[in-house]
């Protein structure tokens, strides 16, 4: 998933059982319902006949992948030791 999205790839995929913060379907990524065989055929189908939509999600993901990014996984980490620690530094 994180290299699809990385290359700027249209994605349908699942919807996760724990949400994705922005994983969200429509603006970067279809998501279907887990082995709902007809509705990921439908998503497929529609996305085929689409390609201004395949580009414009595959445009959404590759911005959506900053976010998973290691930079970006070590600032988000950062932060929150930070807030954790802050009751500590007033004291």
């Amino acid at each position: 998933l994180m290299a699809a999205l990385a290359h700027a790839m249209p994605v349908i995929t699942t919807t996760p059982a724990v949400p994705i913060a922005g994983l969200s379907e429509g603006e970067c990524v279809r998501l279907v319902a887990p082995g709902d065989v007809a509705e990921l055929a439908a998503a497929l189908a529609d996305l085929a006949q689409r390609p201004d939509e395949r580009r414009r999600l595959g445009e959404a993901a590759q911005q959506l992948s900053r976010q998973f990014s290691w930079p970006s996984i070590a600032r988000d980490t950062m932060q929150v030791y930070r807030k954790a620690i802050e009751p500590w530094r007033r004291r």
